[in-house]
């Protein structure tokens, strides 16, 4: 294995495990897409190096999983690092395989050469050296595309740290207490925070246009102190608005945004080409009991209940348009 991918599968398995706890990124379903990728690959490569005589298909089946292999892992990386989900215009990570599939295809085809020099790459019977200058091109193209990747993956860990220390920065800016040499001021510090009327709305038109305009709530790990950054107010005037204000902890308030949000994609059945939990990690949650209690909260049926009552209803329109047909 070239030692570049070697370096690229270190580093990415590396920050993932270092950066979330083991149930987190066991649950990820494109990580273990990409995990069986890379275990299919080096399965593939013992079974070559014992029997190279194996149609070509496996022999570029290997090619082909580390082509897959290399941009699934930086997508890995970027979703838990924004904790973004997979979009449409991602589809283009996949143009490099579709390139591989084509070029393999002719060669079926066509390369009786480069068939058998591919067919002695993964022998470990060293007679069977293969030609370098004729796979060239298949070597160059999976480099480069590494390199590329591996060039972005250090782009992603130096815009995650740049980020942390910002928030950092901010949580400690918040946290720190008003000094002043009056010491009534200084001890009312230790009381009750009370909130003005006219801060509270004040407070509630800052968040709302933050909430609604950028929906920040479909991260899954959206937390208070990331909301006092977005909204550039204190963190200790947003907690007391929140349980003022709206009655409730933050948890219960920002999961109301995301039930809602939920709410709109069930009505626009998405749920007829999604399953329920795909749309509840779109709509920020990451655990279904959580989506389960929250969405019982605000609405007052579990999810199942409440899309049983929806394709119950759409039954009862589809039968009464029948009829007045």
């Amino acid at each position: 294995m070239p030692i570049i991918i070697q370096l690229y599968i270190l580093a990415t398995f590396g920050y993932i495990i270092l950066s979330r706890p083991v149930k987190d990124f066991l649950s990820f379903r494109l990580l273990r897409w990409v995990s069986c990728l890379l275990l299919y690959a080096g399965i593939m490569r013992v079974l070559l190096a014992f029997n190279p005589q194996l149609p070509l298909f496996f022999h570029e089946s290997v090619f082909m999983a580390y082509i897959l292999f290399v941009p699934g892992a930086y997508l890995c990386l970027r979703n838990f690092a924004y904790d973004r989900q997979l979009q449409k215009k991602d589809v283009v990570h996949v143009v490099p395989f579709l390139m591989l599939v084509i070029c393999s295809f002719l060669v079926s085809f066509l390369g009786t050469t480069i068939q058998l020099e591919i067919k002695k790459i993964w022998s470990f019977n060293s007679e069977s050296s293969y030609d370098s200058n004729v796979l060239m091109p298949l070597f160059l193209f999976i480099y480069c595309l590494t390199a590329f990747y591996f060039y972005q993956i250090l782009l992603l860990f130096k815009n995650v740290v740049l980020k942390k220390e910002y928030r950092m920065q901010q949580h400690d800016l918040i946290k720190q207490p008003l000094v002043d040499n009056n010491s009534e001021k200084a001890d009312s510090q230790h009381q009750p925070l009370i909130l003005s009327p006219e801060r509270m709305m004040e407070i509630d038109t800052i968040v709302k246009e933050v909430l609604i305009g950028k929906k920040p709530y479909l991260q899954q790990r959206y937390s208070l102190k990331d909301l006092a950054v977005d909204t550039n107010i204190p963190l200790h005037q947003l907690s007391a608005f929140i349980n003022k204000y709206w009655g409730k902890n933050f948890n219960d308030f920002i999961n109301e945004f995301r039930v809602v949000y939920c709410k709109e994609k069930i009505l626009n059945e998405e749920y007829k080409f999604k399953k329920l939990e795909a749309i509840a990690e779109e709509s920020g949650f990451n655990n279904r009991n959580t989506f389960a209690i929250a969405f019982k909260k605000v609405i007052g049926l579990k999810p199942s209940e409440f899309l049983r009552n929806l394709k119950s209803l759409d039954e009862v329109n589809k039968h009464l348009y029948e009829k007045t047909a």
